[in-house]
């Protein structure tokens, strides 16, 4: 029982990380 949900959370862990490297490239083009 404890495996979707840590597929979800690792899922959950990807997103936030694509999240964070787009946000950091957006601010970096952004101080260019």
């Amino acid at each position: 029982m404890g495996y979707p949900s840590m597929a979800a959370a690792l899922h959950a862990a990807a997103l936030n990380i694509q999240l964070n490297i787009s946000m950091r490239a957006m601010l970096l083009a952004f101080l260019e």
